[in-house]
């Protein structure tokens, strides 16, 4: 069974980094990885409410709206809390601030390679400035309407291209 996500050859990820307090022993890895997971389920609903409530108002062009203007709107808000980072990253990125950093070009590699059946998290313990970080790493599955604006460039639903042009114009996510 072949998988199917967003962005690098169909790869695209959420990525979040919890940082661990200073002398404190961390949580479990599996305890960590389920609480990182909740959060990027509930990022993932907000931003995917947005995206279909977006369509249904104004069409697929309304979606490049939403991904270029509230999906790092909500990123921020998450990553308001203390000791986390929420981002969206891509090696065929839309925004040129969603280039992968070195640890999340690993996770890339590693999702795409993984079978679907293995699961779509990747976590590890790394060192960043001095301290001890947990990094989770969700795949983003494409779903059908992705394709309006993440598909084939010839299959684009009708005005996307203008609006990519013209809110992402170094885009290579198509």
């Amino acid at each position: 069974m072949k998988r199917s996500f967003p962005f690098v050859i169909g790869l695209g990820f959420f990525g979040l980094v919890l940082v661990s307090g200073c002398g404190e022993s961390p949580p479990p890895d599996d305890q960590l990885a389920r609480i990182s997971g909740q959060i990027a389920d509930n990022f993932m609903k907000e931003l995917k409410g947005e995206l279909y409530k977006a369509m249904e108002d104004s069409g697929a062009v309304g979606a490049v709206y939403v991904c270029a203007e509230k999906g790092p709107e909500i990123s921020a808000r998450y990553s308001s809390l203390p000791g986390l980072t929420v981002r969206r990253a891509s090696t065929m990125n839309r925004n040129p601030q969603n280039a992968p950093l070195p640890f999340e070009q690993t996770a890339l590699e590693t999702l795409a390679k993984r079978p679907a059946a293995a699961g779509d998290d990747y976590f590890v313990w790394d060192q960043d400035d001095g301290g001890k970080v947990f990094r989770f790493i969700r795949a983003i599955r494409t779903a059908p309407p992705c394709l309006n604006c993440h598909g084939e460039d010839a299959k684009l639903a009708p005005g996307i291209k203008e609006a990519l042009a013209e809110k992402y114009p170094d885009d290579k996510a198509t």
